[in-house]
């Protein structure tokens, strides 16, 4: 049995649903269980703290990313099982797009799929991402409105960057302005009590 997005549990309202679903599972003698979930770091905290009802009952298997060329071949299968042609161009921009992240990359897939052409082209995809986007404004809007200024400018400089290692580096903050430089002393700036 697989129990995807398996991190959800600990937010279930009831008391003591990971023990509860620890004792049952125990009693199934003849049934394997795959949890998974994709926030890594509150399963790991799930799995690895002594006190949680979990601790130390799975082995513990993390998933690398899918090489491009497999994923290249996954797709154009899909599209080729029911008759329809996706050029290699469009699957290139998909998968860089999306970062060959599965979840946006699924969704950019089953939207250009339910489009229903059997050839598919660049075009076709850059209008699909375009009318995800369009889908998920309000969304995104409303992650705008939680962010300060500070992080607002920061993550608009990941995204221009593309990956970071370092946001914090001062290389980084200056070239994107995030960081400021001190105001020069002046007699205007002392406060005497």
């Amino acid at each position: 049995m697989a129990i995807d997005e398996f991190q959800q549990i600990a937010d279930y309202p009831e008391k003591n649903v990971e023990a509860l679903l620890r004792t049952i599972i125990q009693t199934l003698k003849n049934t394997q269980f795959i949890f998974s979930g994709s926030k890594k770091h509150l399963m790991l905290e799930m799995f690895n703290t002594a006190n949680r009802p979990f601790f130390s009952s799975t082995q513990i298997i993390g998933l690398n990313e899918i090489p491009e060329d497999i994923y290249k071949a996954f797709i154009r299968e899909k599209f080729m099982e029911r008759k329809r042609n996706i050029t290699d161009e469009a699957i290139d921009f998909i998968l860089s797009w999306t970062l060959s992240h599965t979840y946006y990359t699924q969704i950019i897939c089953n939207a250009v799929y339910a489009g229903g052409k059997k050839n598919v082209g660049i075009d076709t995809v850059k209008q699909v991402c375009e009318e995800q986007l369009l889908l998920q404004q309000t969304t995104y809007m409303q992650y705008r409105s939680l962010l300060g200024p500070i992080q607002w400018k920061l993550l608009i400089a990941i995204a221009k960057e593309g990956l970071v290692t370092e946001p914090q580096a001062q290389d980084f903050l200056r070239k994107y302005k995030i960081i400021f430089p001190p105001k020069p002393f002046s007699k205007k700036n002392i406060t005497i009590l």
